[in-house]
């Protein structure tokens, strides 16, 4: 293992999804809409579990816990991606890679360990309805949420240090709409 990165690669140029002019303002306002609507959409289930009482339990503050995560999953691709379609210059320097692919993976392992604590809610409304109520209550529900952003941070960083510890061998040119593919390139090389 290397004892640190062996890269010299400034920037990233990313190809993204077409070179034709019209299909880039097409795709532009398509992925624009959605992102918006992902957004809004999200935004009123937190608003609504925050406002409404009848919405304060464990499965509506997980349920808005996972909508929070859906806010900044495409936060961290879609805004460089609509710039990239809209401007000459596609690129992304290298500490913007990085910094895209750590909250890439951040936000997709705090977001697996969500979905399965939520998993455990339900099973335990399931097979302990008498008891549900002391088990998962509002401390438990926060523990959860907490340990599941703490957990994906941990296993973000430990796999940042490993990914990052690997000597970078390849181009700077990469056929795709965000820095995913480098990570595991990378990975691959080795």
């Amino acid at each position: 293992m290397y004892s640190d990165n062996q890269s010299s690669v400034a920037e990233f140029i990313l190809l993204g999804l077409s070179g034709d002019p019209f299909v880039q303002v097409l795709l532009f306002s398509i992925f624009m809409v959605v992102y918006v609507t992902t957004l809004v959409g999200n935004l009123l289930l937190i608003v609504a579990v925050k406002t409404d009482k009848r919405l304060h339990l464990s499965m509506y503050f997980l349920l808005a816990s996972l909508s929070l995560l859906d806010i900044c999953y495409p936060s961290i691709i879609v805004p460089k991606m609509l710039a990239n379609l809209l401007s000459q210059k596609k690129s992304i320097s290298y500490s913007g890679c990085v910094t895209q692919v750590y909250f890439y993976l951040f936000i997709a392992e705090t977001e697996c360990i969500l979905l399965a604590l939520m998993a455990y809610d339900r099973y335990v409304a399931i097979c302990n309805p008498l008891h549900y109520n002391m088990i998962i209550n509002t401390k438990a529900c926060f523990w959860m949420i907490s340990m599941s952003w703490l957990t994906g941070g941990i296993i973000s960083s430990t796999d940042m240090y490993f990914i990052f510890n690997l000597k970078y061998c390849g181009q700077n040119t990469m056929n795709h709409f965000f820095c995913g593919s480098w990570y595991i390139t990378a990975v691959v090389l080795q």
